[in-house]
């Protein structure tokens, strides 16, 4: 198994099946975030939608009454209507915390996820070499990529699976905001048109 290309179940690469992995987990949990969000957005509660109504026609009703004959009478609808936002700042405070429980279970279940998929890899591949690269292309860095695989050996670096990891994280991460972001702004033109 001290190949480069070393085959899992003989037909991919690691390096390959690694960086797939991690890449759509990646972009899972991206769509996963964004679905979160807009799920969020588009509850409505009946109690907030009640409330709201309360406040606009206590506005309407204290507007209506500009004549100084029913001065008091408009000042304690206002006073009714400031009572009212109150309230319903109250309900969307406790709506938020509701709602943000629910997501942050689901995103924290996805962390879960994520770890356990790194400490698996990292159990499966340590100390074995994931890929082989000349020193040339990886001069000031080297000895360090190949963590606990052997070093380097005929100008050629092993890079051991940490490194690996580390690197198609970040490469996943940002192909996944590429894309996630991508996906909304096409969305969002195309509710725009609609």
């Amino acid at each position: 198994m001290d190949d480069p290309t070393s085959m899992i179940s003989g037909e991919v690469p690691a390096p390959l099946l690694i960086l797939v992995v991690v890449l759509s987990m990646h972009i899972i949990c991206g769509y996963v975030q964004q679905y979160l969000s807009k799920l969020q957005k588009r509850m409505i509660n009946p109690e907030e939608v009640q409330v709201v109504q309360q406040i606009k026609r206590l506005l309407k009703e204290a507007k209506s009454l500009s004549t100084p004959s029913t001065f008091a009478q408009a000042a304690k609808l206002r006073r009714a209507a400031a009572a009212k936002e109150k309230e319903l700042l109250q309900i969307r405070q406790k709506l938020s915390v509701e709602k943000g429980l629910s997501s942050q279970l689901h995103l924290m279940a996805l962390k879960i996820l994520k770890a356990c998929v790194y400490l698996g890899f990292a159990w499966w591949f340590w100390g074995v070499p994931i890929a082989v690269v000349s020193t040339q292309l990886l001069q000031p860095f080297g000895n360090a990529l190949s963590l606990r695989v052997g070093g380097s050996k005929d100008d050629f670096v092993k890079i051991g699976i940490i490194p690996w990891l580390l690197l198609t994280t970040r490469v996943s991460v940002f192909v996944s905001h590429k894309l996630v972001s991508k996906r909304t702004a096409t969305v969002k033109i195309k509710d725009a048109v609609l």
